[in-house]
């Protein structure tokens, strides 16, 4: 079954993210990495007060663009649980080295995400 996992928010700086999420509000680095063959480092994961905020680096982000993720254990369980109720999506795709994604749209056009992390 679905269960959420986190805020993906998208940020310019990668290095002033960290330290106000990690060094100023408190929250514990779980995860960082680059994504594919990235040159520096492009996500890391930030968990505290009981939610998971993914940051993902884009030199150009604005506000507007963060997306609500839900982690499966089957990426193909998914995908049948959409086309079943006829919901349409994009993907699966890998974003990463072992995480797929599917994506699918609020009714106002927001982007909800759906990964599996292996």
């Amino acid at each position: 079954m679905m269960e959420f996992d986190m805020v993906l928010i998208f940020v310019r700086d990668m290095a002033r993210a960290l330290e106000y999420y990690v060094n100023l509000l408190g929250f514990r680095l779980t995860s960082h990495k680059t994504i594919f063959e990235a040159s520096e480092d492009m996500f890391a994961v930030v968990e505290g007060y009981g939610v998971r905020l993914g940051l993902h680096l884009d030199e150009e982000a604005t506000a507007g663009r963060d997306k609500i993720v839900f982690r499966v254990e089957s990426i193909d369980d998914a995908v049948q649980f959409l086309q079943d109720r006829g919901i349409p999506y994009t993907g699966p795709v890998e974003v990463a080295e072992g995480i797929y994604e599917v994506v699918i749209k609020d009714p106002d056009g927001r982007e909800i995400s759906i990964v599996s992390y292996g």
